[in-house]
């Protein structure tokens, strides 16, 4: 009975290409708030040079990959949508 009432609901969300590009460079600030301050603790605090050079390579490498399937993603929504 549940299953019957969800497939009648009609729920639409639109989602322009402006909104993704909001959320986009919201995120990318977000991460750029978060990166000053993370990179401010690993210089002050970090005892080895070798750790925060570990640290900072798997850091930054998990974030660029992070934001290379945001941008191809959103790359893809607006090529679907033309």
């Amino acid at each position: 009975m549940l299953a019957s009432s969800l497939s009648q609901l009609s729920f639409h969300i639109p989602v322009t290409p402006q909104l993704l590009l909001i959320i986009l460079a919201l995120l990318i600030a977000a991460w750029g708030v978060y990166t000053l301050i993370i990179r401010y603790h690993w210089k002050h605090y970090s005892t080895r040079k070798a750790e925060m050079f570990t640290m900072s390579f798997f850091y930054f490498t998990g974030s660029f990959i992070i934001i290379g399937f945001m941008c191809l993603f959103a790359f893809l929504y607006f090529t679907s949508t033309i």
